[in-house]
This record gives structure tokens, sequence and C-alpha cells, in this order.
């Protein structure tokens, strides 16, 4: 994992320091958050959902699924990134980003993987940023 690592310093001016920290603990040191809004506020938003209405309705999903698929995104989140099951993604001025791949048992296509990108927040915390950025084979 040393190996996978990003080179510091990370951005202009950087005062970010490297902590050796061990596995974080589900439900102790690690937490996925999940803002509602990104599904009733975005996914299935009438005019701004760039596409992504139409993605979780094909699946068979409505507005009215959102606080399931919350729940079921918080979940699988904390569990994959307590595993170390996701991908870096790179940083910004503001964020690490990571995509972990959530795995969805769909009413029209069966089982679906959806990559979904996260941002990581001290503590252990990550923050859902994309609930959709695309299907995983």
């Amino acid at each position: 994992i040393v190996k996978q690592m990003p080179k510091y310093p990370q951005h202009p001016n950087c005062q970010c320091r490297l902590n050796k920290i061990t596995k974080p603990i589900p439900n102790i040191t690690a937490k996925a958050t999940c803002n509602i809004g990104k599904f009733t506020k975005y996914v299935f938003d009438e005019i701004n959902n760039k596409g992504k209405k139409a993605i979780f309705e094909g699946l068979g999903y409505t507005i009215k699924d959102s606080e399931y698929l919350q729940q079921l995104y918080i979940s699988q989140a904390t569990q994959k990134y307590c595993n170390g099951d996701y991908i870096f993604k790179g940083t910004n001025d503001y964020t690490v980003r990571i995509e972990i791949v959530i795995v969805m048992q769909t009413p029209q296509k069966g089982t679906v993987r959806i990559k979904t990108g996260w941002s990581l927040l001290k503590n252990g915390e990550i923050k859902l940023a994309t609930p959709f950025s695309g299907f995983k084979n």
C-alpha cells in the first residue's frame, strides 16, 4: 500500500502530515455519511440530475427509495472502506477522493455494480460526493 501512497507535498503551501494509523474500526473510527439530498435533490431532481434520474429509474428506483439508497450506500461504503476495498482517485485543493463500488439488487436489472465517488475527511470519515459515476463490470 505504501507504493500507492500519493507523493508529498500534495498542493501549494502544503501543511499536510502523514500519520501512521491502524486499519479503521467500523462504527468507531470509520464513518460514511451520505446526505439524503444526493438522491432527493440531485439524482431524482426533475431538471438538474445530469441523466442520473433516468439511470436510477431504469433500475427500478424512484424518489421514494431515497432513504433506502442512502442506507445502502452508507452500509456498503463503511464496510468496503474499512476493508480497503476502494480505489484512490487523487486529490484536489480540498480533499482526497476515493471510488467505492456499491452492489445493488435492483427490481429491474438484477445485480448491478455502481461506481460512486467519496471524499475522505479527517478521522476516518468518508462523505458521498458522487452517487453514480458509471457501472462497474
